[in-house]
């Protein structure tokens, strides 16, 4: 049927033959990784594999918190709390990794680690 008018949506992404590079960049490759994840164990609405680590992804991401961590609000806004719940899951799934409320390259490295590992 044609679409006249409308733009086709986005497709998905192929999925990386390798593991993640565990360097602390949340680029594509780990986005992409994140969202198979989050689709995989139940986001609700699924996510798009795109790479984009925008609202929805951070709203999968603070449900799937809610699920296995401590409370944190599903509002797509991913500050300290939600990030303090990350990794406080992160260092109980694959080892060691700082709690401190923001997210950079060393919470990154500990995400690659645990999507690599097949723990999250």
């Amino acid at each position: 049927m044609p679409t006249y008018g409308r733009t086709p949506p986005p497709q998905p992404l192929p999925t990386p033959a390798r593991p993640l590079a565990e360097d602390g960049d949340l680029g594509p490759l780990t986005v992409q990784a994140l969202q198979r994840s989050l689709n995989a164990t139940g986001a609700d609405p699924r996510l798009l594999v795109d790479g984009n680590f925008g609202r929805a992804s951070r709203r999968a991401l603070q449900a799937r918190l809610n699920h296995v961590q401590s409370p944190v609000g599903v509002d797509g806004d991913f500050g300290p709390r939600s990030t303090r719940a990350l990794q406080h899951y992160l260092h109980r799934i694959a080892g060691p990794c700082a709690v401190d409320g923001e997210w950079g390259s060393r919470t990154t490295m500990c995400l690659q680690r645990a999507l690599n590992t097949g723990a999250f």
